[in-house]
């Protein structure tokens, strides 16, 4: 059953409604209580909640004191938190205090959240009847596998639709961030290349224009089904947003991704350009960043040096190519590492 009261706790106003509709339209016919902060909290009959959504903003609001409060009150009540950046520490703060899963605090990550109040709440349903059926011991022990196999499973199976963006079938920007983060670590600490492409759609706005949004949703997926055709078992792809899109490849030098960048616009050409009929083409611009040329100090400045280089390749002309030069405020033709 759907919760019948749902507690959010947000400082921001503008979040705050924003997370409010999200919850409303996942659940409809719950209500809805706000408290901007923990001491609201303090003071809030939690009887009727069934589901806490939690963001994590100290010291406005800090969401590990908060679930320390709702579980000495209400044990067992499933929360989710949501976080800006996943920091460790806040993370195994949050985690130490029972928290159920964590998710972008982001007015815009209706989707994600979403399938965590749904994980969070599924979670709790079968672990209140698993405990249930052990104390009754009114099942057999194989029923009791069972049901935790399907707990593990429905998990999984959730935990991927809260990294999926729903309409291009791509990783999404909160699940990017999480293995940009590990990717660069690991070449890092290996001394092993990594390079990142930025990948961006010029025209798109003249097919949605010509032809309407619903169109233009299906350029979108059509490239992310490109893409995800196109790339290598090893990287990974998301969608970053709006028209635009990511490929990490690890242990991956600058010949190798302007090879792949170079088959992705031919692919596009052949395959998604034809069905966005737009009275302007549409065509792909795509940015380099390579970890040996441009020597990125952190994951972060590794997708800027793919944005620097992309916003050159879009300035050269629709479907070029640019990779970020050695000083890392520059961009370079790619004739250099094309084989």
């Amino acid at each position: 059953m759907p919760p019948t009261g749902i507690l959010l706790v947000e400082p921001d106003t503008g979040t705050a409604r924003a997370l409010a509709a999200c919850a409303e339209e996942t659940f409809p016919g719950c209500s809805v209580l706000h408290a901007p902060g923990a001491e609201s909290v303090e003071r809030t009959d939690l009887r009727d909640i069934t589901l806490a959504l939690v963001a994590d903003h100290p010291p406005a609001c800090d969401a590990a004191r908060v679930a320390h409060d709702i579980g000495e009150r209400r044990p067992g009540l499933p929360i989710v938190a949501m976080m800006e950046e996943p920091a460790p520490e806040r993370v195994a703060a949050l985690l130490s205090q029972g928290v159920a899963d964590i998710g972008p605090r982001l007015p815009d990550a209706c989707p994600s959240v979403g399938f965590m109040m749904r994980k969070a709440l599924a979670v709790s349903r079968l672990q209140r009847d698993a405990y249930r059926l052990h104390a009754g011991l009114t099942r057999s022990l194989a029923e009791l596998v069972q049901r935790n196999r399907e707990l593990a499973e429905t998990a999984d199976r959730l935990e991927q639709m809260a990294s999926t963006d729903p309409l291009t079938r791509l990783n999404n920007r909160w699940w990017l961030k999480q293995r940009l983060d590990a990717t660069f670590a690991v070449a890092a600490r290996y001394g092993s290349d990594l390079s990142c492409m930025m990948i961006d759609l010029d025209g798109f706005k003249a097919v949605n224009d010509t032809h309407g949004h619903q169109h233009g949703d299906r350029v979108l997926s059509l490239t992310g089904e490109l893409i995800a055709q196109q790339i290598r078992a090893s990287d990974a792809a998301a969608r970053y947003g709006g028209d635009e899109f990511i490929v990490l490849m690890p242990r991956t030098s600058a010949d190798t991704a302007v090879a792949l960048a170079q088959r992705l616009l031919r692919a596009f050409d052949a395959t998604v350009r034809p069905v966005a009929e737009a009275d302007e083409p549409c065509s792909m611009s795509i940015g380099i960043a390579c970890l040996s040329i441009s020597r990125p100090g952190a994951a972060e400045t590794l997708i800027r040096h793919a944005d620097l280089a992309l916003y050159a390749a879009k300035r050269a002309g629709p479907g070029e190519i640019r990779i970020c030069g050695p000083d890392g405020d520059s961009a370079q033709d790619v004739r250099a590492y094309a084989a």
